[in-house]
């Protein structure tokens, strides 16, 4: 029986230009998973594979595949990771099967929380597309491959400046100009999933690469909508924004995509609430409409006079609240925004006269919602009119004094890999500068930077008086480098650096600036611990170098940091 360290091979399941995939099973835990292996002689491939290793190894979350364990067997490097159901998504497309709208948004979100997971500990997948996102039977989604998966601000050695990796459709511009690329350069690439997840047609089609590759440059896609009447407007509005040419105009991160994008649930009810009241909405009294009939008797006609109704209802809803409507949404594009504006079941209306929201009279009255005008006359004194239009102005002397806001800005950070969020708010990466409108009083803010070899948390109080401008910049200084080794000739050790960091030497750590307390315990007996007290300054290299045979002092070492 075939083996890869202690799992058991039981069939290949499948096989690609750089390896095979093996369906196996682990002896210890007894479950089953998956080989992956790598027989490519390229060195180039090789170095991606462990680097797929190295990063996937290290994010775990429910919709990135599970890296369990990685070794080499002979000469074949193999990583063991949990063994998926269902199909990728680029064939789920290719079969054109009719997935639910709804259900198609919650494999968006899905993907697009995986993506924010990996881009919160430093990595960009570069290589987002529907053969790299697999749908388990169950539903859940899961990211594959991060072979040229890269970590933010650390150089790989495994791509040359200009170099383009990735496939040709799902490219970013900067990935086609060898730019520098980051979170954002997913989000371009989630973009076109997105698209061609809900049209089954990417957004830069070419017979060649070239023409691919001019379209992703100098075109702009055909708008969503055209191809897919039925997609609420502001999923396409989403959806062109991480198609924006320039990094700047898209989303700064996958977090703020989800709290644009409906929940899968939010969508279904929205859906279903709408069918309902165009369904179930009351026949007129029967001294007005002697034949009224149940509505399961209307003929199609009439049903489609109460969705107009409702339309024309939603859209007078939205004038007498100040909104602006361009033009009435379908009924299944109407999103939960909407909806929250008029939860009462709209009342049939007479006989319209027109369809047309610019000529139909949509008052209150016309739509009968004056119902109760005469008891709110009696109460408050003002005409029934009066007593529901929204835009009365009231008595001077009933307005409160308005509340002078303040505003709060964040400067941009200098690593891309912090964030903040403000009174338990929605992290923001600080790629850029960041601003809110506030109250005044008391806020709380809390920055995070968080990458594979260094993480940090600063947490600041700020006292905003009203109409204050108030710029801050971010409290996590750079960090020191610190190295702690043995002399030639010595022993290794183990190392403590502070409370919790231990290793054997040499120790290598990114660190905040400040004091810190070194012990250094032999592994074997006939040597001395030592206790030292360094102090690490902001982008500073320091390098500790001890000696546990007492031949030499132990060594304080200041190093330049490198460039970059």
């Amino acid at each position: 029986m075939q083996r890869f360290g202690k799992y058991e091979v039981i069939e290949q399941i499948g096989v690609g230009g750089f390896g095979e995939v093996f369906k196996a099973f682990d002896p210890d835990i007894k479950r089953n998973l998956a080989i992956k292996t790598c027989t490519s002689r390229d060195q180039t491939v090789r170095d991606r594979f462990y680097q797929e290793a190295k990063i996937a190894g290290n994010l775990d979350h429910p919709n990135i595949t599970t890296v369990y364990d990685f070794g080499v067997e002979g000469e074949v490097p193999y990583l063991a990771q949990e063994l998926l159901t269902g199909d990728d998504l680029d064939r789920l497309i290719a079969r054109d099967e009719q997935i639910p709208l709804a259900r198609k948004l919650g494999y968006l979100r899905q993907i697009a929380s995986g993506l924010e997971f990996a881009h919160s500990r430093g990595v960009v997948h570069r290589d987002v597309k529907p053969a790299n996102i697999h749908v388990l039977k169950r539903g859940s989604v899961k990211i594959l491959d991060f072979g040229i998966a890269r970590l933010m601000n650390e150089d790989l050695g495994l791509t040359k400046t200009g170099t383009t990796v990735g496939t040709a459709a799902y490219l970013a511009p900067e990935q086609v100009q060898g730019e520098e690329i980051d979170q954002r350069t997913d989000i371009f690439s989630f973009g076109v999933v997105a698209y061609e997840l809900l049209s089954t047609q990417k957004p830069f089609r070419g017979e060649t690469f070239t023409s691919v590759i001019y379209k992703i440059l100098s075109t702009d896609p055909e708008p969503l909508r055209d191809r897919v009447p039925e997609c609420p407007k502001n999923v396409a509005a989403v959806i062109a924004r991480c198609l924006e040419k320039d990094p700047e105009d898209r989303f700064s991160s996958c977090s703020e995509i989800l709290s644009e994008l409906p929940t899968e649930d939010e969508l279904a009810s929205a859906t279903m609430d709408l069918a309902e009241r165009a369904v179930t909405a009351p026949p007129a009294p029967a001294d007005r409409h002697p034949r009224a009939m149940p509505l399961w008797a209307w003929p199609a006609g009439a049903l489609l006079l109460a969705g107009s109704a409702l339309a024309l209802y939603l859209l007078a809803e939205a004038r007498r609240g100040g909104a602006t409507v361009s033009e009435p949404e379908s009924i299944a594009a109407v999103t939960p925004k909407v909806l929250e504006t008029s939860t009462e079941t709209p009342p049939a209306v007479d006989e319209p006269s027109s369809l047309d929201p610019a000529t139909e009279d949509l008052s209150p009255s016309r739509l009968g919602f004056d119902d109760d005008a005469e008891e709110i006359a009696e109460e408050e004194g003002p005409t029934a009119q009066e007593a529901v239009l929204p835009t009365q102005e009231p008595p001077p002397a009933a307005r409160p004094a308005p509340q002078a806001g303040a505003t709060l800005t964040v400067a941009r950070s200098w690593s891309d890999n912090i964030n903040v969020s403000v009174d338990g708010g929605p992290r923001r990466p600080l790629i850029r500068e960041r601003r809110w409108e506030l109250s005044a009083g008391r806020h709380h803010l809390l920055f995070r930077l968080e990458s594979l070899e260094y993480t940090t948390v600063r947490e600041l109080t700020v006292q905003l008086a009203p109409a204050e401008e108030l710029t801050i910049a971010t409290p996590i200084e750079r960090p020191g480098r610190l190295r702690v080794q043995h002399a030639l000739g010595t022993p290794q050790a183990l190392v403590s650096v502070g409370d919790n960091r231990v290793g054997h030497s040499p120790l290598d750590a990114l660190l905040d600036p400040g004091n810190y307390a070194i012990v250094i315990q032999p592994l074997s007996g006939g040597y001395n611990s030592q206790a030292l007290d360094v102090e690490l300054a902001s982008e500073a290299w320091l390098v500790v170098t001890f000696d546990l045979t007492g031949k030499a002092e132990t060594l304080f070492e200041a190093r330049e940091a490198p460039e970059g």
